[in-house]
């Protein structure tokens, strides 16, 4: 009979230890209840020439390991994963706040999952925040993801993690899913859901483009018919609308221009699927031609496609923009993705010709993206801060 003795505790253990000797069997991460205490142990026979001679077992208190886990968890909140907002910084008196704070804190009380709908920009993940921090969860992470910012398989591997090895460009050491990193907290699962497509009708401009790639093709058939009626109907003069920037952390927290003219900046981004292509690249370089980027700004240059790439290279509108002082990337997604090429420090401020200014999208969290034109983007890094770029044309 083996006699162990663990803390102030004192209890006999005669049949665990030698359960595992007899099978020569490793017994590892095995829970057990010992007068009344739970202890995770790990048992290893000790064997001498073929004969068991013993056992090694290692003994940890469940209660010490839960304290351990939670440590973690304060780790990673270090790491951003925390929830800034209360109930208390949701500021109006109408009616219709006071009604879904009220009945946003009772789903506080509860461990049900909570949908949140509204427009983009109403504050759906201030709302996630708050009930966050008021549910018994509130020592946990709060981990949010935009998934519709991912493809279906990225989206896959960023919730679930990885091992490692498990694809090309995977990290060496693999990586925790985000259901992981919120264990005993909160996950905010944000879906971006609005109009994905615009419709130009197909006239004579459109036919000469397309016929630079060999595509002749009739596509008159999407134009509407002339007695179309339509839910609502918007009419714009573009000259009469000043330079606009979408603000953090939203794609429509639009505004003009002079409204957060003088916002210093710390990376200006022209690239990507949305504000790289031939004529985007042409107009900044018509702006920084002759002049020198801010000091203490990156300016990151990322054409769309290689043609783009080749055509502008062909042209000397990369030699333009690289003289002023602009770091020309590959053709790719570039600093839009967050991930590489650019990616935000906390605190940093960006203005992108991208589609994209989510929290955290570009890095950081604590990072801010505005988005603005090509135009806007290449004033601001002469000048060092968001400028109406009007005054460069």
């Amino acid at each position: 009979m083996l006699a162990i003795t663990y803390g102030n505790l004192y209890f006999k253990w005669p049949k665990i230890v030698f359960s595992y000797c007899q099978t020569h069997k490793r017994e590892i991460a095995q829970i057990v209840d010992i007068n009344g205490n739970t202890f995770l142990t790990n048992s290893i026979p000790i064997t001498v020439k073929d004969k068991i001679k013993g056992a090694v077992a290692i003994f940890t208190d469940i209660e010490s390991i839960q304290k351990n886990e939670i440590n973690v968890r304060k780790h990673l909140n270090k790491k951003g994963f925390v929830a800034k907002y209360k109930f208390s910084d949701i500021l109006g008196n109408s009616d219709a706040i006071l009604q879904t704070k009220e009945l946003a804190e009772s789903y506080a009380k509860t461990d049900f999952t909570v949908l949140i709908t509204g427009e983009s920009g109403v504050g759906k993940e201030l709302f996630a925040q708050s009930i966050h921090n008021s549910s018994l969860r509130k020592t946990g992470p709060f981990v949010a993801i935009n998934c519709s910012a991912l493809n279906s398989n990225l989206l896959e591997s960023e919730l679930f993690g990885y091992e490692r090895g498990s694809f090309t460009g995977a990290r060496s050491e693999g990586k925790p899913g985000l259901f992981e990193l919120a264990h005993n907290g909160t996950i905010f699962l944000a879906v971006e859901a609005g109009a994905k497509v615009g419709l130009i009708p197909y006239d004579s401009v459109t036919r000469e483009y397309l016929e630079q790639f060999d595509i002749s093709e009739d596509y008159s058939y999407i134009n509407p018919d002339k007695d179309a009626n339509y839910e609502k109907e918007f009419h714009f003069k573009a000259d009469d609308l000043e330079p606009q920037i979408a603000c953090p952390h939203e794609v429509d927290n639009v505004t003009d221009v002079t409204n957060v003219e003088g916002t210093k900046i710390d990376q200006a981004y022209i690239g990507s699927c949305t504000g790289g292509r031939y004529n985007d690249l042409k107009e900044a370089a018509r702006i920084l031609k002759g002049k020198k980027v801010a000091k203490g700004v990156r300016l990151l240059i990322s054409p769309a496609s290689k043609d783009v790439y080749d055509r502008c290279l062909n042209d000397g509108i990369l030699k333009i923009l690289s003289e002023a002082g602009a770091v020309i990337l590959a053709p790719s997604c570039g600093a839009c993705l967050g991930i590489h090429s650019g990616t935000l420090a906390a605190e940093e401020v960006c203005i992108s010709a991208t589609n994209r200014n989510f929290l955290g999208r570009m890095g950081s969290k604590d990072s801010q993206v505005y988005l603005g034109s090509p135009l806007s983007v290449a004033a601001a890094a002469v000048t060092g801060y968001i400028t109406d770029c009007r005054q460069f044309v």
